[in-house]
């Protein structure tokens, strides 16, 4: 199968991973200097993969020169460190990317005991956290702490690409626009045919949680307004018509926030018990993502003034306010 893309200097390298997600992408950028967009995780099986794809065109990790980080995921960051041992490569990545990956390991052990203390919070059974604390365990060793050379922020620019800070699906989403070319690369913030998702993060330090899906749609509608013939996703493959694109996905975020306040139409819910009632058959490893899903939405409710949050018992629950 052709995959549509009408800039031949940018080459896809679709790395595999354990998630349902599927691959991630890599990019490579021809040019001075030869440039590769993330890295897949920290396996051999990616790294091997990453090495056959580059050389099919004729290059090798050791002639890499620059990595742009579109965020701190795992898969999308995971080899940096042995690119950048082999090759000697610049790094470009967004302050909150750069702040997260030079202190990977206390960053992500900080980031399990908030989730696990959270769920708790939103009135998640015992067993269910402990399996969340389980699939979460499987990350350990996919990624490693690694300094970053250019630490960008949202307006400036990383070589010839505009920084767009755009946070939702995670703390640290950016887009490295070429506005020569019309065409971004956009990590995991836009996707053609998968939603993201805007996971449940830890704060900064003395911050509140972040309502990471009403961020999220604020960075889409900010992102719908650029000027892009192309967007070069994390992954599924490039695709236009970037508008059309948010417009789906904000329509579809609609219809589950509706569908979330049918269910707060019960009565005061916690999360919890909104996410069992919106995803009755939902793994318990995957409890995680649903939940993010879940709260985002009340959020999305208590931000329109259509609901409010109040603790009973060290434990949060929502409930409709009377129109």
């Amino acid at each position: 199968m052709t995959i549509w893309n009408p800039n031949p200097d940018i080459i896809p390298i679709a790395l595999p991973t354990p998630f349902v997600v599927g691959p991630v992408n890599c990019f490579l950028v021809k040019g001075d200097p030869l440039t590769l967009v993330d890295t897949g995780l920290q396996s051999d099986e990616s790294y091997q993969a990453l090495t056959s794809q580059l050389a099919e065109h004729g290059y090798s990790v050791s002639d890499i020169e620059a990595v742009l980080l579109t965020h701190a995921h795992v898969d999308h960051i995971g080899l940096l460190a042995r690119v950048v041992e082999e090759s000697g490569a610049k790094t470009y990545a967004h302050v909150s990317t750069a702040s997260q990956l030079e202190r990977y390991e206390e960053h992500e052990e900080r980031t399990h005991s908030f989730i696990l203390q959270t769920l708790r919070e939103f009135g998640t059974p015992e067993a269910i956290i402990q399996a969340t604390a389980e699939a979460r365990n499987t990350f350990r060793g996919m990624a490693a702490p690694v300094s970053v050379d250019y630490r960008v922020e949202h307006g400036g620019t990383a070589m010839k690409y505009t920084v767009r800070y755009v946070p939702g699906h995670s703390s640290s989403d950016t887009l490295f626009v070429d506005e020569a070319k019309r065409c971004a690369f956009s990590g995991d913030h836009l996707l053609k045919r998968i939603s993201p998702n805007p996971l449940m993060r830890r704060p900064r330090q003395g911050q509140p949680r972040s309502k990471s899906l009403v961020e999220f749609q604020k960075s889409l509608r900010e992102t719908r307004e650029l000027d892009l013939e192309v967007c070069y996703p994390g992954h599924g493959d490039p695709f236009g018509e970037h508008r059309n694109v948010i417009d789906n996905l904000l329509a579809r975020q609609e219809k589950r926030t509706e569908k979330i306040r049918e269910i707060l139409r019960q009565g005061p819910m916690t999360p919890h018990q909104v996410c069992e009632a919106h995803f009755p058959d939902i793994d318990a490893q995957f409890y995680y993502l649903g939940m993010s899903l879940a709260i985002g939405h009340l959020e999305v409710l208590e931000e329109r003034g259509l609901a409010t949050q109040e603790t009973r018992d060290g434990v949060l629950h929502y409930r409709l306010n009377a129109l």
